[in-house]
Order: C-alpha cells, then sequence, then structure tokens
C-alpha cells in the first residue's frame, strides 16, 4: 500500500501507532479520536499513515496525483534526468501556487533494509525482489514562494523557489522516520538531516548557501547512483547557478532499526530499471514518479480544518489539511489553457515528455521513458471505503468542486509564453510539448488526457483508497537526436 506524507516543512513531529493494540492507538493526527470523534490531540505535521484501512483512521487531508514513468532500459531507475520550468507566479489576489499545492516532488524507490518490508537489498539492483526488499522513498521536493516563516509550513522566499532532499521509510514500531535535507550551493546540509537529532528548526531554515530558483526558470535535474549515496543535482538554466546533496551517511543520513535506534546510513536507488514491476513494495505501485501534493490550504472559513492561518507576505491563508476538501486545490483556481502558469514537465532533449536515463556508455542522457500511468488518493473522502470492498469513488466526488489533472500542451503562436519553448527547443528533434497540471480543457493545442478520469479505477488489489489507471503510451515520447544529446 502506498504510503502518503506531508511535505518537509509539515513533518516536524510523528505520529506513533503501535501494531499491538488498537487500544494504544489513541488519537491520530487530525486530532480526532480511534473511533472517528473529536477529542484528541492535533498533532501539526503528522504524516499519513500507510495502514489506515488497519487502523480505521479517517483521511489526513491531502492528495497526491502522481504520474508514474516506465522504462526497460538499463539505468532507468539509478540514473537519469530531468526538465521543468517552474510556475509563474500572477499579481494578488488571483490564487498563488502555495494555496493549491504545498510542493511537488520526484520520486524514487530506495534500498533500506530498516523498512518495510525489511528485507535485505543491494543498492540498485534488479535483483531486490519487490515483494521482500526493504525499501525507503525518495521525494525531491519543491517549494513555491509565498508562504509565511513559521514552525509549521513556510516558502523559503516570498518570491523564489527552492527544494529540499526528503528520504521516508516505514519502521517495524510503526513510526515513519524520514531524513531531510536542503539542497545547497555547497552540497553541504545546514543541519543534521537524519531522525536521531530531532529534526531541529535550523535544518529546515534555508541559508545564504540554499538553492534559490526564479519563477518561470527552467530546471534540470539529476538523479545519479554513486558509491556513497544517491546524488541529487539541480541545475538552474536560467540563472546558470546550481545545487546539490549526497544522500550519505558522511553528511549525516541514517536508518533506524525496529529498537529505535539511528546509524548512520547511504540512501541509493532500490532498482536499476524502472519496470512497472519495479517498485517499493511498502509504496504499492509506486515508482519512478512526479506528484502534486494538495489539500494542506484553506480560507479562514471557521468550519473546523483552519489551521495554521496567517496573514502572509502575499496573501491570508490557513496551512492545515483541507479534510473538508473546500479549499482552493478542490476549485476551479488552478491554471487554466488561458493562464498556462503551471508547472511544465518536459525533457532535457528529443521536445516531448518525462525523463531520460543514461545511455549505455554512460555518457549522455537520451533514453526515453516509453510508457507512463497515473493515480491519486481519492476513495478516501467516502468513510464507506475504509471497509466496503466494492467501493467505487471518482474525482470530483462532493463537496468537492473540482479534480485537478495532467494535460499535453503543446505550442500555441498566439500565446507569448509558448513563444519561449520554440526559442528554447529549435535545436531539439521530435514533436514539442509539455506535460503541465491543472484545470486544462481539450483544445487545439491542448489534449486533457481525459481530464478526472485519467486516474482510472479504484485500485482494489492493494490499496482501494488509491484510483490507478493502466499502463499506457507516453503520449509524447521524447524523439532523441543522439548527436546532440547532452552528455554529463
Amino acid at each position: 500500500m502506498r504510503a502518503s506524507f506531508v511535505a518537509l516543512a509539515l513533518v516536524f513531529a510523528v505520529c506513533i501507532v503501535s501494531k499491538s493494540s488498537k487500544a494504544d492507538v489513541g488519537p491520530d493526527c487530525n486530532g480526532l479520536s480511534f473511533d472517528g470523534t473529536p477529542g484528541g490531540l492535533q498533532i501539526p505535521g503528522c504524516p499519513d499513515r500507510r495502514d489506515r484501512l488497519e487502523y480505521g483512521l479517517p483521511y489526513i487531508g491531502h492528495d497526491e496525483p502522481t504520474v508514474i514513468f516506465y522504462s526497460n532500459e538499463p539505468h532507468s531507475a539509478s540514473n537519469l534526468q530531468w526538465e521543468i520550468v517552474l510556475p509563474k507566479e500572477d499579481p494578488a489576489p488571483a490564487i498563488q501556487s502555495f494555496q493549491n499545492f504545498t510542493t511537488f516532488w520526484f520520486g524514487m524507490p530506495l534500498c533500506d533494509p530498516n523498512s518495510a518490508p525489511f528485507g535485505a537489498c543491494a543498492p540498485a539492483s534488479d535483483d531486490n525482489d519487490p515483494t521482500a526488499a526493504g525499501a525507503a522513498f525518495l521525494e525531491l521536493q519543491f517549494y513555491p514562494p509565498g508562504k509565511d516563516r513559521t514552525i509549521d509550513v513556510f516558502s523559503c522566499s516570498a518570491v523564489e523557489w527552492c527544494a529540499a532532499v526528503n528520504t521516508f521509510s516505514i519502521n517495524r514500531n510503526g513510526t515513519e522516520p524520514f531524513n531531510n535535507a536542503f539542497v545547497q550551493v555547497d552540497g553541504v546540509p545546514i543541519a543534521y538531516p537524519g531522525p536521531s537529532q530531532g529534526h531541529p528548526f535550523a535544518a529546515v531554515t534555508p541559508n545564504d548557501k540554499t538553492l534559490l530558483m526564479g519563477q518561470g526558470d527552467r530546471i534540470r535535474i539529476t538523479l545519479r547512483e554513486t558509491p556513497h549515496g544517491l546524488l541529487v543535482v539541480i541545475e538552474d538554466l536560467t540563472t546558470r547557478q546550481d545545487g546539490f546533496m549526497v544522500l550519505s551517511a558522511a553528511n549525516g543520513f541514517e536508518t533506524v532499526d525496529g529498537n529505535g535506534s539511528a546509524t548512520p546510513f547511504g540512501f541509493h536507488p532500490l532498482f536499476d530499471t524502472a519496470t512497472p514491476e519495479h517498485v517499493a513494495h511498502a509504496f504499492a505501485i509506486l515508482g519512478l514518479s512526479f506528484a502534486m501534493e494538495l489539500g494542506h490550504n484553506e480560507q479562514l472559513d471557521g468550519d473546523g480544518d483552519d489551521g495554521g492561518c496567517s496573514q502572509g507576505p502575499v496573501v491570508p491563508a490557513c496551512y492545515g489539511q483541507d479534510k473538508d476538501y473546500d479549499g482552493t486545490s478542490y476549485a476551479h483556481d488552478w491554471p487554466t489553457n488561458r493562464n498556462p502558469n503551471s508547472v511544465k514537465i518536459q525533457s532535457v532533449n528529443g521536445g516531448g515528455i518525462g525523463p531520460l536515463s543514461v545511455s549505455k556508455n554512460g555518457t549522455r542522457y537520451d533514453r526515453p521513458y516509453d510508457r507512463i500511468r497515473f493515480e491519486t488518493t481519492a476513495n478516501i473522502g467516502n468513510p464507506d471505503c475504509l471497509t466496503n470492498p466494492a467501493c467505487d469513488v471518482r474525482v470530483p466526488f462532493p463537496p468537492m468542486v473540482f479534480y485537478p489533472s495532467y494535460a499535453l500542451v503543446k505550442p500555441d503562436e498566439d500565446h507569448a509564453d509558448d513563444e519561449d519553448d520554440h526559442v528554447r527547443h529549435d535545436h531539439r528533434q521530435g514533436e514539442i510539448c509539455s506535460l503541465v497540471f491543472g484545470d486544462f480543457a481539450d483544445s487545439d493545442n491542448v489534449d486533457s488526457l481525459g481530464g478526472g478520469s485519467q486516474y482510472g479505477e479504484p485500485d482494489i488489489p492493494h490499496n482501494r483508497e488509491q484510483l490507478v489507471s493502466e499502463i499506457q503510451a507516453n503520449p509524447c515520447i521524447p524523439d532523441i537526436d543522439r548527436k546532440q544529446s547532452r552528455r554529463w
């Protein structure tokens, strides 16, 4: 079953659930008692439980619509590059990115023998058994600008983006230990990233070495296996600045055993190839992926789930979890065909969408991912889905007004914003397109990919709380001119 987690800025406390007895569970992270009635202590930033079905815990209040990319090419799960364009914010009072999503992230299964299902694992190896190998999960999270600097939630800047590496594991005692570190221009963590130090506020307070990125900047991301641990590199191709972080023991990353003891540990990719079979068992079908994390914003409407409210440097907002689905995440407040200020997922070469993995000789990134699949958390909006195997809820469901989805956008000569794409891609081969996220309808240059129906059917064999699509062809696969592909 997939685990779903809040953003780095929200995970200052961990909600611990013992598997020994339901009587030991106590209040859940929403401030609800075990039976779902009010009265429990609300714990800021508590991660979603992966085993809500087992314990009957209510939904924490955020969704993660995800697109997963598949490839049979060697090293497609251990050495690859993404390229994106960051959103641009419209002036307030227009809805800001942080009001719709608290982060978007790039995911990868990682090897951690102390994480469920607790089997031995070898770094970046397809010999690992997906049903037995211990699996953690990487979320390389990007944080939008404009939020307050508070203990619960933050942006690094009122106008600029930043990013952090996060590793999440599932421990034998029911905790979810995590490591976190900002991507720094010098590669040195601000504070100890491992869980043994309790994640002091200093660890999530950016400093003058934290990589900051501008709105609308073109960003290249490299995820590459090294002997010391996964190397994460972010290059801002617009400003020519870059930052990096190695998930190594030397940098303070840790694994936590069943007794709660943390030891220095280097996190490596779990698999070498990104096939549908090579997914982290504890995270259901989640593999090499991109996700939007929704449902962490509320207007101050006095309805009981207003949490972490402040005036903010840009607009007033409440940053708690949107348990009643009435915030901007579930309204028509997203980028549209006429307002294309969405994140754009493209490729480092070839004009199509998705990551490119390293070539067979290891000198270039020129191997596209030919298949994709969509999924999202959704059925948890209906309490019957906790116990009803036939639960068949689709998005949007009441009280949602709208549920955002992915779309494929091709350049439109009538939009100045697209002209930049022509300039930047004039050396590339193949069809030019971008994968975007929001409220996009079919038009001459937009394929909505089915809108909300793209998320498919309830994934009853693994997790009826999930909607999951069939595996399908990449709708705009990069067509690589290997003579022009970028060298590493």
